[in-house]
């Protein structure tokens, strides 16, 4: 059973809509769009896995993706990209979804990546994933939960991709190591391994209420993680047609003066864009400046159509943006 679902991470939606609005010509342009390129990669590899978790029958067992987790006594966190949860044992699965020769080094604890004759470096997700199992026992034991095995795996989705190991790797390792298709076996073996039943129902509802309690998002200050000021981003309303900017306010509606297209909820987007960028509230006045509407009037009557709460009085009135 899926307990949470997989989705795009707050970070990757801020990093979309920042590839969007940010200025054509920025020095870190390029930065930005190469990690989304990576993001959008690790996203369509872990979907590319929930095919053989969908196979899963047996109902006591829980799925959980996208978790993001407390490190017990300390101010940091852990992100588990797929947790699966059995009355047996916990199984933390990382995710990788990486293009051409993979070699895992095991004197340097990194995978190295050959694509068009150039090599990249990568954490060994084999020991990413256990220290992520580690992390989870301290927090389950800091919540006084019962004792329970916790393996780790590490699954490549890419299928093309072609995998070795350096000589000295361990043989224990390398059986961390999957394919998609090799998931539900590998559950079969670890049941094997643990046959006897710890947990019990109350015991995983309790799980699954800790996990969900304790995830939190991450708040990235995308703007700042990659040097970006305000006036770094293009304003205005972006057509969905030719998505080009800006839109023109028009007879309750936004029109496009490079494709001359009318569109009416266009600007839903922008406050959208608005509020993962900046913040969650706007004021008249921001509203007036980031749409590029003609007037206080105009701002007042786009925001109020949208029924949206409200905060404060006078100068400091502000509309609160949907999450």
């Amino acid at each position: 059973m899926i307990k949470k679902m997989r989705k795009r991470t707050l970070k990757l939606v801020k990093l979309e809509v920042l590839s969007r609005r940010l200025s054509p010509n920025h020095p870190n342009r390029k930065h930005v769009e190469a990690d989304l390129a990576m993001m959008e990669a690790g996203f369509k590899g872990e979907k590319a896995l929930d095919y053989f978790l969908e196979l899963i029958t047996d109902k006591e067992i829980n799925v959980f993706h996208d978790l993001r987790l407390p490190i017990t006594n300390t101010k940091h966190y852990f992100q588990i990209d797929t947790l699966i949860v059995t009355p047996f044992f916990l199984a933390v699965v990382e995710v990788k979804n990486i293009r051409g020769n993979i070699y895992f080094d095991h004197l340097a604890d990194q995978i190295i990546r050959t694509l068009k004759g150039e090599q990249e470096a990568f954490q060994d997700p084999v020991n990413q994933a256990g220290r992520q199992a580690a992390h989870l026992e301290k927090l389950l034991e800091h919540k006084q939960f019962r004792k329970v095995p916790i393996k780790h795996l590490a699954c490549f989705t890419n299928s093309i991709s072609v995998i070795t190991f350096s000589n000295k790797y361990p043989e224990k390792a390398k059986s961390k190591v999957i394919r998609p298709r090799n998931l539900l076996e590998k559950l079969e073996h670890f049941k094997s391994l643990y046959p006897q039943r710890i947990l019990a129902k109350s015991d995983l509802k309790k799980i699954s209420s800790l996990l969900l309690k304790n995830h939190s998002d991450n708040e990235t200050d995308i703007l700042a993680q990659y040097g970006i000021l305000q006036h770094d981003i293009v304003t205005g309303v972006q057509c969905q047609s030719c998505f080009s900017f800006p839109m023109q306010r028009r007879y309750g509606g936004w029109g496009c003066l490079n494709c001359q297209g009318f569109q009416n909820g266009s600007h839903l987007q922008a406050l959208n864009d608005y509020s993962f960028l900046f913040k969650n509230s706007i004021s008249n006045k921001e509203a007036r400046l980031f749409l590029h509407l003609p007037s206080a009037l105009t701002a007042m009557r786009v925001l109020k159509s949208m029924h949206l709460p409200s905060e404060g009085k006078g100068s400091t009135y502000r509309y609160i943006l949907p999450s």
